[in-house]
């Protein structure tokens, strides 16, 4: 009898052993799958931005990043807005703002009511960009001057709706020189100061 116990015993030791070594193996091939996956998203972002880093360990460092940024875009539900890869993917909050925000608001601002007159028009029924009056977004790169672009392009928007005439400005003209005006150049900087610079 103890000697049929122990058979049964052991079969039933064996038969755990092996459903466990079979669950493992196909968990590890789905993690490996999910790996690759991961990988293959990672060679895409490189590629598609002409990513390239000087060592194997910032190269793991922005992966690691990428990954985290990855995941919250996986993971997003808000329907209110979407979000992707970008060529930002593998910085963090952090370094994307030191490095590509640069407005600093002014606690004591006041505004001076302007009003322009154009006739003939109403908001609902023109698309400014389909006209050319509003410019497509353009990349900063690494210098904190958002400021300088916004200021620029609402000035070349204003120009352009109120002369019919369509220009381009420089917002390095706005970083290099307006400091006396309060601006930082890459360090920040405000509209309204830019504004006084062009006035």
């Amino acid at each position: 009898m103890s000697k049929s116990i122990f058979i049964i015993a052991a079969i039933a030791l064996f038969a755990s052993a092996a459903y466990l070594m079979v669950d493992s193996s196909s968990s590890s091939l789905s993690q490996s799958s999910a790996d690759q996956d991961f990988i293959s998203e990672w060679n895409s972002f490189k590629t598609t931005y002409g990513k390239e880093y000087k060592s194997f360990d910032i190269e793991v460092y922005r992966l690691n990043i990428f990954k985290e940024n990855l995941m919250k875009v996986r993971n997003h539900k808000d329907t209110s807005y979407t979000v992707g890869i970008n060529e930002f993917s593998d910085l963090t909050s952090d370094e994307f703002v030191s490095m590509y925000l640069g407005y600093r608001a002014s606690k004591n601002r006041t505004f001076a009511e302007s009003r322009v007159q154009v006739q003939n028009l109403t908001a609902s029924n023109i698309n400014w960009t389909a006209l050319g009056d509003v410019q497509p977004v353009q990349n900063q790169g690494q210098c904190g001057s958002c400021w300088a672009f916004s200021a620029i392009s609402a000035i070349e928007s204003a120009y352009a709706v109120y002369k019919n005439v369509q220009v381009k400005l420089s917002e390095e003209q706005l970083v290099q020189c307006s400091s006396k005006f309060g601006n930082a150049g890459c360090q920040g900087g405000l509209m309204d100061n830019a504004f006084d610079y062009a006035e």
